[in-house]
């Protein structure tokens, strides 16, 4: 399957203020970031899609952000603000839904919306990044980048497990 078949798209799961805050360590151990960061990699044999280029991150809802800046300038209270875990993935557009699945059940979402990990509501969002905004195409190569840095390629697996051709 061509580059062409694929896009960028990305998981958010929107959660209310306050859980976790961007940019501090303990939203590592928040249950919905730890999920979604884990989602792709945490089984590499899993049936499935696997899309190889991914990246996660949590911070406040952008959207959210970019509304409070706009209505109150920079003396805005982030505080109040939900918070989203996302996963930013290449992949077709079969993949990304089936994906969106795998979150939904790994999150245990009731059909009301609320977490069984954090008894919490968290809606689910399926964003597609390359057809909001063409300049997401430049995001390839950065989550390209990400996979060979984190997992390697199977050249470098082989190199190191004394199994490459020599």
């Amino acid at each position: 399957m061509g580059r062409t078949d694929r896009g960028i798209w990305e998981i958010a799961a929107v959660m209310d203020a306050g859980a976790p805050m961007p940019y501090t360590e303990a939203a590592h151990a928040h249950p919905v970031v730890r999920t979604l960061h884990t989602l792709i990699c945490a089984d590499e044999s899993h049936p499935g899609p696997c899309p190889y280029a991914w990246s996660s991150g949590y911070g406040h809802a952008q959207e959210a952000a970019d509304r409070a800046e706009a209505e109150f300038g920079e003396d805005y209270d982030p505080s109040g603000l939900p918070t989203e875990a996302t996963l930013t993935f290449y992949a077709t557009g079969e993949q990304a839904a089936d994906l969106l699945e795998r979150a939904r059940t790994a999150l245990r979402l009731t059909p009301s919306g609320v977490s069984g990990l954090t008894g919490n509501p968290v809606a689910l969002e399926l964003r597609d990044l390359s057809a909001a905004d063409p300049s997401w195409e430049s995001m390839y190569d950065y989550l390209v980048d990400q996979h060979r840095i984190e997992h390697g390629t199977a050249d470098q697996h082989r190199i190191e497990h004394g199994t490459a051709d020599h």
